[in-house]
């Protein structure tokens, strides 16, 4: 039967456990659900790639509910409508922002027979649409009449993407006070993770020439986004660093400004946002400006966030999974740390951990790092990258909690591990938490197991390989 896996993988994905709820909708999938529920799975396993930044099969499961829906005798109006609205959601992230506004605006005339919450969700989603094609007006208008159409329990969702999104227009539109207004309130909605929101006030900020609430804004966002992120928003990560380039053109350090626009590019390009990549060619022309010594202090902030991020993007040429691993790798490893009530301090370094481990990697040939096992030597250069991630690493500063987790990311509790055989308890805490979670995300993504034998595979591995009492927190979280 259908019924269990859906109402199953519903849980999970609301859960945030994508590949376990992946793994359920599958089964529901192949047992063969009447046409309405077919739409339904197809529709969150669409949303599910948009969110893996997988935009073309995201694209397509979109395609294939509304077929399934075509061919269902008495179709769900408002199931069609929903997923026609995410299917062209889906479209202007891509370089058909045209196509989607048309195919938004063909809903209208549906719109009045939508939920109250529908309704707004239709109109804050074509507002964004507006901004993506630079129809400011028209996006404000859509804006404000979803903002009229929210219902205070549909804040908790919602009013975060509203009041940044009308910071962004305002910021467009020149009313720079209004606009931080919207920021600030956008902030109260998401007080941990508002990327977004700080990352338009420190442009607020810098279109105002404010350098102190530059500054000011721009730490904290570079801190949110190693500090608070479980997994990496690319999007927002290039956003940051073409906002932090706008700051660097007052400073006249013109090559700290075309590496993060370069950075920028980089991102966009990965997630296929051409538009903004397209647009950053406009900021190649070297900065006039002069070195500024008000801003030296906050620049070096920058250098060390742009150094941390290149590393971490040098990693993601090893092979085309290794970011969705490191994602996948990073989320399973702080849900494991918030079970044992770890700090934030403790999460942040943990993060690190998870994104940094193996940039020794880069600095092996490649066929020792896909056949490390080919023969004695390879597997010999292959158990240095530990040490070789610290020697690169050592410029950076990181904490000793850090470092010591990387150079223990590899051993194991029999002391069958490497590269200096440790057993428990000498390994660092933060290096089991990573085998754990590293072990999980190796499955699930770059071996495509599906969750529940990925959890059987853990568990056969406890305790000589894996911390068992790792696992077993992991077991807890699904």
């Amino acid at each position: 039967m259908w019924h269990k896996p859906w109402v199953q993988g519903q849980r999970l994905y609301q859960a945030g456990w994508l590949d376990a709820a992946v793994e359920q909708f599958q089964k529901a999938l192949n047992a063969s659900p009447d046409a309405l529920t077919l739409a339904k799975i197809m529709d969150v396993m669409g949303r599910i790639a948009m969110q893996r930044n997988r935009h073309q099969v995201g694209i397509s499961w979109f395609r294939q509910a509304l077929q399934a829906l075509s061919d269902h005798q008495t179709p769900s109006l408002d199931v069609t409508f929903s997923i026609t609205m995410h299917l062209n959601m889906a479209l202007s992230l891509g370089a058909d922002e045209d196509r989607a506004l048309r195919g938004l605006q063909r809903l209208a005339p549906q719109v009045s027979t939508q939920s109250q919450r529908q309704q707004a969700i239709y109109h804050l989603n074509l507002g964004v649409v507006y901004i993506h094609t630079q129809l400011y007006p028209q996006a404000l208008e859509k804006l404000r009449r979803a903002q009229e159409l929210l219902t205070p329990n549909d804040y908790a969702a919602m009013g975060y993407p509203l009041h940044t999104n009308l910071g962004v227009v305002l910021i467009a539109l020149g009313d720079y006070a209004s606009a931080r207004q919207e920021l600030l309130k956008a902030l109260t909605w998401s007080p941990d993770t508002g990327l977004h929101a700080l990352n338009e006030l420190t442009r607020l900020a810098i279109l105002s020439n404010d350098e102190q609430q530059a500054k000011e804004y721009g730490q904290k966002a570079i801190k949110q986004m190693w500090g608070s992120l479980m997994t990496f928003e690319k999007s927002e990560l290039a956003n940051l660093c073409e906002i932090l380039a706008q700051f660097t053109a007052s400073t006249g350090d013109a090559a700290l400004r075309r590496q993060l626009i370069d950075t920028a590019q980089t991102l966009y390009g990965q997630i296929g946002v051409w538009r903004h990549w397209r647009r950053l060619q406009e900021y190649l022309v070297a900065p006039q400006g002069r070195e500024d010594p008000f801003a030296t202090p906050f620049l070096a902030d920058i250098r060390r966030f742009l150094q941390l991020l290149q590393m971490m993007l040098a990693q993601d040429i090893l092979h085309e999974q290794l970011p969705a691993v490191a994602d996948v790798r990073t989320q399973v490893a702080q849900a494991l740390a918030s079970a044992h009530g770890w700090d934030r301090n403790e999460r942040h370094d943990l993060a690190l951990v998870s994104r940094l481990a193996d940039f020794g990697l880069t600095a092996i040939d490649y066929e020792v790092v896909h056949d490390p096992q080919k023969s004695a030597t390879t597997w010999h250069r292959y158990t240095q990258h530990p040490a070789l991630s610290l020697q690169l690493l050592a410029p950076l500063n990181l904490s000793p909690a850090i470092m010591a987790a990387i150079g223990d990311h590899h051993e194991q509790p029999d002391g069958r591990g490497f590269p200096h055989g440790k057993r428990q308890p000498a390994i660092s805490p933060l290096a089991e938490v990573f085998s754990v979670a590293h072990a999980y995300a190796w499955d699930v993504i770059y071996l495509g197991t599906p969750h529940s034998q990925a959890l059987k595979n853990l568990e056969a591995q406890t305790p000589h390989r894996l911390p068992a009492s790792w696992v077993k927190t992991l077991f807890t979280l699904f």
